[in-house]
């Protein structure tokens, strides 16, 4: 299964991100900044509040299977 975790960068969002590698799903993570590095992790950063950034996110989750958000703007 894909997934896409928004804020897949800070403390839940990493341990969801953990959890879904480790059940053998294709994880994406949109966050602000990357905090961790995982070659089997595709990264996405930005700011989730603008709204070209928005739209990219859209494109992308229209892709996945799951979304996770975790992100507070």
């Amino acid at each position: 299964m894909r997934c896409l975790v928004i804020g897949g960068g800070g403390f839940l969002g990493r341990h969801i991100v953990h959890e879904l590698l480790a059940a053998g799903h294709s994880v994406s993570v949109f966050d602000l900044r990357t905090t961790f590095q995982d070659d089997r992790v595709t990264f996405f950063t930005g700011d989730l509040c603008n709204k070209e950034v928005y739209a990219v996110i859209v494109i992308v989750m229209h892709n996945d299977d799951d979304l996770y958000m975790n992100a507070l703007p």
